[in-house]
């Protein structure tokens, strides 16, 4: 019988695999809590109060973190030691550091003008995310605010503390565009950042949505209470720099705020979502869960200006509920602290990763900074698309896909 492949003379393998959408990168995530330290509220360090840590990021070598405190008086990031000892369940943080932020020319960055939320380490620098000044707005309307000093996403030498790179923001998230019916919203812009393993994107977000994708109204638990459409913001290197890119909408649960992104990789995201009590705010339990975020088939939204006016044909990022902390057995951390920060940290002696979450004690005289420490399991698997199932078994090669994906590539 004459071969099939012989009636297709001009098409090669090469040339039909061409066509056909490379596989994509399912993560399997698993997460097991370890233990939570402190570190005692009022605690002072070289003549610095210790607290409101909204952001940490790993070191990349040993146990070594860094730590982002929105204080605006004073500008600054912690360096600490966090000793995890899985034989029995401990967590010891200890601030080793401290250094505030400045500007290009070294000069100190002054009372009220940066709200530090998000800190991401690369290498010999660290990126810090604020999210602007305001003035007149209130924690139960924060759309009276009206911005002062842009946000920013700057970074800063670790030893001196030197900003040596500003990126650009859409203008929409800057004066004059953000007002008291547009742009975004008082002490709810960026909260988080995070950079890929293969430092070649940068990922921030709003904690909740832009004035023009949703209102007030319909997010506020004393209003509609529908789920927040926030915007995930991706940036990618080019250079030195990097650069904005895409735009993704991400929807939060109700009454929650989306505020701290872990990259995994190009396309997976861990999200730290929270919820706090609008009348009382400042004092525990919070609301916290923790999600896997997968990118690959949502809407780019950057030419977008607003989704109140222009709300069809998009696609959320999709999410992945991982863990609720108030489901921990036993429940640990009772009262749940006020978790932003999230970051991965060192491989831990059974394999796994180790998985930190700061929270914020808002300067508290009685509530200490918390950390809760996680082992998480991440494994990959080639998820093949469905125009390449179908192109392999057009060249009688499906039998492949079947009995296992991963193995196409």
């Amino acid at each position: 019988m004459k071969s099939f492949y012989r009636l297709l003379p001009r098409f090669s393998l090469v040339s039909l695999l061409s066509f056909m959408s490379f596989p994509a990168i399912a993560a399997n995530i698993s997460v097991e809590f370890i233990d939570q330290g402190i570190i005692n509220a009022g605690e002072i360090f070289e003549g610095t109060t210790v607290g409101e840590f909204s952001g940490i990021s790993y070191s990349g070598t040993g146990n070594t973190y860094y730590a982002i405190s929105d204080d605006e008086n004073n500008p600054r990031f912690y360096t600490l030691n966090i000793d995890v000892d899985l034989r029995i369940s401990q967590v010891n943080p200890t601030i080793t550091g401290v250094q505030t932020l400045k500007d290009d020319s070294g000069t100190v960055l002054g009372n009220n003008t940066v709200d530090g939320e998000g800190i991401a380490v690369l290498g010999n620098d660290l990126f810090v995310a604020s999210e602007g000044i305001f003035t007149g707005g209130s924690q139960l309307n924060p759309d009276a605010g009206v911005l002062s000093i842009n946000p920013f996403i700057n970074r800063f030498d670790i030893v001196s503390g030197n900003q040596n790179l500003a990126l650009n923001l859409n203008s929409r998230y800057l004066i004059p565009n953000s007002t008291q019916t547009e742009g975004v919203r008082e002490n709810l812009s960026f909260e988080s950042l995070t950079i890929t393993p293969d430092q070649t994107k940068l990922f921030t977000a709003l904690e909740t949505p832009l004035k023009q994708d949703q209102t007030l109204t319909d997010i506020s638990p004393f209003g509609n209470a529908l789920s927040p459409l926030v915007r995930i913001l991706e940036y990618e290197e080019t250079g030195d720099n990097y650069t904005a890119g895409a735009e993704y909408i991400y929807e939060v649960d109700s009454v929650h705020g989306l505020v701290e992104l872990v990259a995994l990789d190009h396309d997976t995201l861990l999200a730290l979502e929270r919820n706090v009590n609008p009348l009382d705010p400042l004092n525990e339990p919070y609301g916290v869960r923790l999600y896997q975020v997968s990118l690959p088939g949502a809407t780019d939204v950057s030419n977008n200006d607003g989704l109140i006016a222009n709300p069809n044909g998009i696609i959320n990022a999709s999410k992945t509920l991982l863990l609720d902390f108030s489901t921990i057995p036993g429940n640990p951390l009772d009262p749940i602290g006020n978790f932003e920060g999230l970051t991965l940290g060192e491989t831990l002696p059974n394999g796994e990763r180790l998985l930190l979450a700061v929270s914020d004690n808002n300067f508290s005289d009685t509530i200490p900074t918390k950390f809760a420490a996680f082992s998480v399991e991440i494994s990959s698997q080639s998820v093949p698309e469905s125009s390449t199932i179908m192109g392999l078994l057009f060249l009688g090669l499906g039998f492949f896909v079947i009995p296992k994906a991963s193995k196409l590539f």
